[in-house]
């Protein structure tokens, strides 16, 4: 829900990378900014692997804001169920 509401918002290289970095951060009651820690590390990553698998069906793939630009907003959406 975090991701897909900052779509349009974040549409851009930049912006897409602090989207999916700041998702689980914000999900942990922290800032999207936040330094991140050796646990939140793992939050991130293991929200990475539910992206790719819901993505391209596997657990890692392309830098994930390469790979949405690439596959692109509307497409991005309808895979996420949106």
């Amino acid at each position: 829900r975090l991701l897909l509401a900052g779509l349009d918002e974040h549409w851009s290289l930049d912006g897409l990378t602090t989207l999916v970095y700041g998702v689980p951060k914000i999900q942990a009651g922290l800032a999207p900014d936040a330094k991140p820690t050796p646990e939140l590390k793992v939050a991130q990553r293991s929200f990475f692997a539910l992206l790719y698998r819901l993505l391209v069906s596997r657990d890692t793939g392309p830098r994930l804001p390469t790979l949405l630009l690439a596959v692109g907003a509307e497409r991005v959406r309808k895979l996420l169920g949106a």
